[in-house]
């Protein structure tokens, strides 16, 4: 088993999970973004903005269709719509954005097993 030390070395931070239920944030949507061009200054745009966006609660950049994958957690159908129109889609360079939404969930973990 590890030291406690070690251990000390792999945590990147301590943070308390909140019920996104019980704080009204009952919509979540995956979303798939694909950008026009991949060229550095379009990209480095893209992600500056989505980082500041309290809704997108998780941002990968992706191989193969879609260029970026997205967690967006939100109160409701309404508040993601706008979203989308007043936040996502105004973004320079998105060329495509596809939404999924959760209708529930069959695992959620921030734990890592090693």
């Amino acid at each position: 088993m590890p030291s406690s030390r070690t251990n000390s070395r792999v945590y990147k931070e301590y943070v308390a999970l909140v019920d996104p239920y019980k704080v009204g944030l009952t919509f979540t949507v995956i979303v798939a973004v694909s950008l026009n061009s991949q060229r550095l200054n379009y990209v480095e745009e893209f992600s500056r903005q989505i980082a500041a966006l309290d809704e997108v609660v998780e941002a990968y950049v992706t191989g193969g269709i879609f260029d970026y994958v997205l967690k967006v957690v939100v109160k409701d159908p309404a508040t993601y719509n706008t979203f989308i129109a007043t936040k996502l889609s105004v973004i320079p360079n998105i060329s495509k954005i596809q939404s999924s939404f959760v209708m529930s969930y069959i695992k959620q973990s921030t734990r890592l097993h090693f």
